[in-house]
């Protein structure tokens, strides 16, 4: 089967996102994100492309970039091609790290770059990850932040200057409006591997545990049995807090604490 013609952007902005073969994990220790993102540092530093955003979670990660005059493909090629070549080197594997292409998805707005940025940002806290956005290390939020302090980043990936225009507002701060955006969870959509194969996710534990799905269903009020299934749900599939949250009915807080 050919494959499906990427979408262009206009304005040569995208968010990408590439997640590793099998759903493994592409980053295993610390050593890793930091290889990662100099490495991503290096590239802006050398090429004419310009970096918004980035998240680094376990076994994916997203970024928010214009490929200005390059091209988004070679682009992502000499990310992945080196990144792949260190982990292989250094887990003594070899094979693909990378699950087929990389995803993608044309950014032709502001308001929809602002969006997509928020979104990447917050990704760790949808994952239950962190209950706080500057909590995470591995996203470009506290880069941000640094950089509206006129504080030393660890990394200067991403072209802070530029998106600091749409956070001007006459009655706060760069760095006050930058955080009050950031600090709302916001409702847009934008790709992720999470509503064919959360479906999927679901539709299979609730196989493996029908009886116990069933109950609770019936019986929503019995705490016991709720939390066991907010236990079984977190150890046994890929569903992130939120979605389990949504899928029983619950708060986060809920699922959070659930023992």
């Amino acid at each position: 089967m050919p494959r499906i013609q990427r979408e262009k952007s206009k304005s040569h902005i995208y968010h990408v996102m590439v997640r590793g073969i099998g759903k493994k994990n592409i980053f295993l220790d610390t050593d890793d994100r930091v290889f990662f993102c100099e490495r991503l540092e290096g590239i802006t530093q050398g090429n004419n492309i310009e970096v918004y955003g980035y998240c680094l979670m376990s076994n994916h990660f997203h970024l928010i970039l214009n490929e200005c005059n390059d091209e988004l493909s070679r682009i992502m090629k000499s990310i992945n091609s080196t990144y792949a070549c260190y982990f292989n080197k250094k887990y003594e594997r070899s094979g693909r790290v990378f699950q087929d292409r990389f995803r993608s998805e044309p950014i032709e707005t502001e308001e929809y770059l602002l969006e997509a940025v928020r979104f990447i940002h917050r990704n760790p806290i949808r994952a239950g990850l962190v209950k706080d956005i500057g909590s995470c290390k591995w996203t470009s939020y506290q880069e941000y932040i640094d950089c509206f302090q006129s504080q030393e980043s660890v990394y200067r990936i991403c072209r802070v200057e530029r998106m600091a225009l749409l956070f001007l507002n006459n009655e706060a701060s760069i760095q006050n409006s930058f955080v009050a955006y950031m600090s709302v969870d916001g409702d847009e959509a934008f790709i992720d591997y999470k509503n064919k194969e959360q479906n999927n996710a679901i539709n299979a534990f609730e196989s493996n545990h029908s009886d116990l799905v069933r109950y609770y269903k019936s019986n929503p009020h019995d705490k016991l049995k709720r939390n066991l299934l907010i236990q079984k749900m977190k150890e046994e599939s890929d569903l992130s807090i939120r979605q389990i949250a949504q899928y029983m009915g619950i708060s986060k807080d809920i699922v959070h604490r659930a023992k």
